[in-house]
């Protein structure tokens, strides 16, 4: 949270900070058909749609392109889990017992993130305005790592399924910055709780957008399909 410090006459500010939820989304590995192994892990779908002004701040095609916003920090962690096993049987079984499990489902990689934002506003008897922001995102992406399988067909899959998580992160790079610009550019209100209301239905309406892009890109990809993350 910002210092506050010493304001004019007549004007006080408020602070206030915002942690999304992050549940998942997923999707079932059918028995006996080809599938990846791929979860998103991310901010709450909330009900309804997202009203205009904040859809074009994300681009619909965010996973294609990195944003590296100098106004969001981040913090990003890849963390891995051995798999034992030399044959894809035996892999994926060991993905099955060991990798992460969202509503009984397993699954083989997942990536995860929280957003949380700070604010401060400051306002006088004739209106409110944002005085200062902070932004952070926090990455976590969660992959197997072979200890004895070996050969071309581990090493695509584990560049499609390496390949699928990093378009997440580039939505979730895309989601951070947006949701910054968005809030930067809510304007003065009568006072500091029309303010804050303002804030938090900026950033709600900016999640809702990234989020359905990031369930839109699961659905291009078919959950890292047709981008090589698919068991043999």
């Amino acid at each position: 949270m910002a210092q506050q410090t010493t304001l004019p006459c007549g004007e006080f500010p408020q602070s206030s900070q915002e942690v999304p939820r992050h549940p998942s989304h997923s999707a079932p590995y059918p028995p006996g058909t080809r599938a990846p192994w791929g979860l998103f892990l991310g901010v709450a779908l909330l009900a309804g749609c997202a009203q205009a002004g904040t859809q074009g701040l994300i681009a619909p095609t965010a996973w294609r392109e990195d944003v590296q916003d100098p106004g969001v920090v981040e913090t990003y962690a890849v963390e891995r889990y051995a798999v034992a096993g030399q044959t894809m049987q035996a892999v994926r079984q060991g993905i099955e017992a060991l990798g992460p499990v969202v509503n009984g489902q397993h699954f083989a990689g997942r990536t995860h993130y929280d957003i949380h934002y700070e604010y401060n506003v400051l306002g006088n008897s004739e209106r409110c305005a944002l005085a200062d922001l902070h932004v952070r995102l926090d990455l976590r992406v969660l992959l197997p790592e072979f200890t004895e399988a070996s050969g071309p067909t581990f090493t695509d899959y584990m560049q499609g399924l390496t390949r699928h998580e990093d378009g997440h992160v580039r939505v979730d790079r895309h989601i951070a910055s947006a949701l910054r610009q968005a809030i930067r550019a809510v304007p003065p209100q009568p006072d500091c709780t029309a303010m804050q209301a303002a804030i938090r239905q900026a950033g709600k309406e900016t999640l809702e957008s990234g989020n359905a892009l990031n369930v839109q890109y699961d659905t291009l990809t078919n959950h890292g399909l047709t981008q090589g993350a698919a068991n043999q």
